[in-house]
């Protein structure tokens, strides 16, 4: 019974999952000996208008601004890297919400080529949106650089770039009503 054909192609699957689990675990782990140095900065370039939007029930604060956003990325480019996930992230505190985080801009980066570029006056992909009324007006607003890296095989690692943040003072009074 061993020469038949369901033992021999299982036997044959067995080893060829084994063996692709043991060099996908082996390519994982050397992402932890690839040493990585990313930098980045981020700054506020325009500030548009602190508004109270009613727009389809959101009764909403929410502020318009543009990024100087500038990425380099390339040293944590390595053959186990799939994409990475770049985002800004602004936070802030509120009587009601010790803290508050809301992503304003994002960018899927596939390709070594991407994972260096510099953005002027970028417009933010999402507004920095409060739910309450009188919540952001005044407040100190902290702009980060974060990072997902998603590996082909293994963990994905969320990253936070040290050095690439800036602030923001949301103006106390209203654009326009």
């Amino acid at each position: 019974m061993m020469d038949s054909y369901s033992n021999r192609t299982s036997s044959i699957f067995t080893t060829f999952t084994t063996v692709l689990f043991t060099f996908a675990t082996l390519n994982h782990l050397t992402y932890y000996f690839h040493p990585t140095s990313p930098t980045a900065t981020v700054r506020v370039s325009r500030e548009h208008n602190l508004v109270f939007s009613e727009f389809k029930n959101y009764n909403a604060e929410q502020v318009k601004f543009d990024l100087d956003i500038s990425v380099d990325l390339r040293t944590e480019y390595s053959w186990n890297v799939n994409q990475l996930y770049l985002f800004v992230v602004a936070s802030y505190e509120t009587a009601k919400n010790t803290r508050n985080e809301v992503v304003v801009f994002d960018k899927i980066l596939r390709e070594k080529k991407d994972y260096k570029f510099d953005l002027k006056q970028q417009k933010v992909k999402y507004l920095l949106r409060d739910e309450f009324k009188n919540t952001l007006a005044g407040k100190k607003v902290t702009l980060a650089v974060k990072y997902q890296v998603m590996p082909v095989f293994g963990v994905m690692q969320m990253k936070e770039i040290q050095k690439a943040s800036s602030e923001l003072v949301v103006p106390k009074e209203y654009s326009k009503k």
